[in-house]
């Protein structure tokens, strides 16, 4: 300030005195040029103001805020992403990132795996011998091979992260702050307040193809995808739903008779469910069920499985579990907590044949079963890495079942994409 009135005063002095000269004539040309002056600089001050406050509300994610609005609305099909940069610690020359337990262990298994790594924090360890350092990734929740990259999934509801690893090995915050973030191959659905919403990823990491609505009042978190809706689910009363991004306004239609979801079945129009038994004649325990996606979960066909559980009041309604991608087995869990995983042919069930076989020598499942491809399955149980393959079991074969042990060590198999 001092300097600007140091400025203006020069000003009037030189004006003034070529005024006085008669060389221009008697105005307040001083006045004329440090008003135009000040103009010109309070607009300069105005831009870099504007500026400023339309990067950080960018980088913040406020952007968030003007999503909630009418359901089924698109945000159009621009990239972005939702957070600011994370440093990923990169490995030195001398000692690169390597999986603690075994560093051939993804190789052996042909599955990337997320881990402790030798020398502290998380690294990625994939199947074709590469292993990135996660840096800031700490608390990694589901990690999901999609293109050339990788979504990773962390934190707690309501400080929940979506992190993108490309193959560099450069991470970068994509969702942050969200209450629930669920990813299946390139789809993500997430819940932040009162906003639902749903993408696509990128193969360079960014969200395409944005759809926003309303979420449910009282409750209701995205769980997965069937066909090309969202799944909803709630805890407080218990129920299912599904969202359309591409229809109107969601419209909640909560069942409350389905008690578990796990997937969609070949084409989309039909989930693999769990429901309670149908009549006072079945025994105590669950049904496996077809239900109908675009008729709020309907059950279309039901196979109860009497006589195949031992103990434990038949299928688990909250355990892990994971079908396979072309939904002709299930792995999941009895009632029975301390009971290992079972393996179900669903074909079979359906045809009321015997469908159920418990997988021997496998101690209580850990975390969720991942499937490689159809026929191999990674079930992470308290003795290690379990890797299960459906057709060599029930044929007695040899590699039907293997188990690597982990003696501790906490490891997460990534979701192909």
């Amino acid at each position: 300030m001092a300097d600007q009135d140091t400025w203006e005063g020069q000003v009037r002095d030189c004006l003034a005195g070529q005024s006085a000269r008669g060389r221009l004539p008697r105005t307040d040309l001083a006045g004329a040029v440090v008003a135009r002056a000040r103009r010109t600089h309070r607009r300069r001050q105005l831009v870099g103001l504007v500026a400023v406050v339309g990067a950080t509300v960018l980088a913040t994610g406020v952007l968030l805020q003007d999503w909630q609005g009418s359901g089924g609305t698109t945000l159009g099909p621009a990239a972005g992403r939702i957070g600011d940069p994370v440093a990923t610690a990169a490995p030195t020359p001398d000692r690169p990132a390597e999986l603690a337990h075994d560093p051939a262990l993804p190789f052996a298994l042909a599955a990337d795996l997320v881990g402790d790594g030798v020398t502290g924090g998380r690294v990625l360890a994939t199947g074709d011998g590469r292993t990135m350092d996660l840096g800031a990734v700490d608390t990694v929740v589901s990690a999901h091979r999609v293109a050339e990259g990788w979504a990773v999934v962390g934190g707690d509801p309501g400080t929940t992260r979506l992190w993108w690893l490309g193959a560099d090995g450069a991470s970068v915050t994509v969702l942050a702050g969200m209450d629930s973030i669920v990813v299946e191959r390139e789809r993500v659905a997430w819940r932040r307040g009162a906003v639902l919403a749903t993408a696509r990823l990128s193969g360079q990491g960014d969200l395409v193809e944005r759809f926003t609505t309303a979420a449910p009042e009282g409750g209701g978190l995205p769980v997965g995808f069937l066909g090309e809706r969202v799944l909803l689910s709630r805890t407080d009363p218990a129920g299912w739903d599904t969202w359309l991004p591409t229809a109107d306004d969601y419209r909640p239609a909560w069942n409350d008779q389905v008690t578990r979801v796990y997937g969609a079945l070949p084409g989309g129009q039909e989930a693999l469910g769990l429901v309670p038994p149908q009549s006072g004649g079945e025994p105590a325990g669950a049904c496996l069920a077809r239900l109908a996606v675009d008729r709020e979960l309907a059950p279309a066909e039901v196979a109860c499985l009497p006589g195949e559980l031992s103990g434990g009041g038949g299928l688990s309604v909250d355990g892990p579990a994971a079908l396979s991608p072309d939904g002709r087995w299930l792995v999941t869990t009895t009632g029975d907590p301390e009971a290992g995983p079972v393996l179900v042919d669903v074909a079979a069930a359906f045809a009321q044949q015997p469908a159920v076989t418990t997988v021997p020598e496998v101690s209580a499942v850990t975390g969720k079963p991942v499937w490689l491809d159809p026929e191999r399955a990674v079930l992470p149980t308290a003795d290690g890495l379990v890797r299960l393959a459906p057709e060599r079991l029930l044929a007695g074969s040899p590699g039907g079942v293997e188990v690597t042990p982990l003696a501790g060590a906490a490891v997460l198999v990534v979701e192909p994409g």
